[in-house]
């Protein structure tokens, strides 16, 4: 985690020593987005028979942000994402994964954006923040019992209520004008981005039972809430 938050500042001194030094228009954006998530986790495996590998979903949410400079930003939204469990064994069919818990996050950022492009028209930006995440199956505790084969877990998601987490990220938007000359100011943009969010407190523990030569393992998968997520965004911009 260090080593990206230099990396994500080192960045930022070169993007804005890059930046152009002249006045641009300023924009409040209501930004709709869905994506792909990958979730690692910390895992303890005895018997040396589980696959430690990224878990992916999906997210969504919306966000609000307004160009308060000519480079840089602050926003804030929401997002709804399940957090994924799976669990695989070495050279076996079993493989059981699911949705393990939902959580609403609101997330708060700040970004540095640059005007890119021979018209000054598409935003490269570099963002940090953080987001306070919310367990909606807190009341649950412990849920399944099942499993498949020679595999069977248990999954706790009654860890914590409320989580924090730090995220950093980076994208790139441009405007689509449909049926609007250059001289109005209602603009739709698509962009792209990727976040990479880290997390401090286990949120959810998987507990996966297996019998390997014989003998019977016990593996646990802990679930800190990080995540990458890669997103698509459709935005509503209005300048100010």
């Amino acid at each position: 985690m260090k080593t990206a938050l230099l990396t994500c500042a080192l960045a930022l001194c070169f993007f804005l020593n890059n930046s152009d030094a002249q006045t641009l228009r300023k924009y409040t954006r209501l930004d709709f987005f869905f994506g792909l998530c990958f979730h690692p986790y910390q895992l303890s495996d005895p018997g040396g028979q589980i696959k430690d590998e990224l878990v992916d979903g999906f997210s969504g949410g919306v966000e609000v942000t307004v160009d308060y400079s000519d480079v840089f930003s602050v926003g804030g939204g929401l997002i709804i994402k399940p957090q994924n469990y799976s669990v695989n064994l070495e050279g076996s069919q079993s493989d059981v994964g699911t949705e393990g818990m939902n959580t609403l996050q609101l997330p708060l950022c700040l970004q540095a954006r640059k005007h890119i492009g021979p018209r000054k028209k598409a935003i490269a930006y570099l963002q940090g923040g953080g987001a306070l995440g919310f367990n909606l199956n807190y009341r649950d505790g412990v849920i399944g019992g099942g499993g498949s084969g020679n595999l069977r877990r248990t999954v706790d998601v009654g860890l914590k209520r409320i989580f924090p987490l730090l995220f950093t990220g980076a994208g790139i938007e441009a405007p689509v004008y449909i049926g609007l000359t250059e001289s109005e100011t209602k603009v739709l943009r698509l962009g792209f981005s990727a976040r990479r969010f880290f997390g401090f407190t286990d949120i959810m523990r998987v507990h996966a039972e297996y019998m390997s030569g014989g003998n019977s393992f016990m593996a646990t998968q802990n679930y800190q809430g990080g995540y990458w997520m890669f997103n698509l965004h459709v935005v509503f911009a209005l300048e100010h």
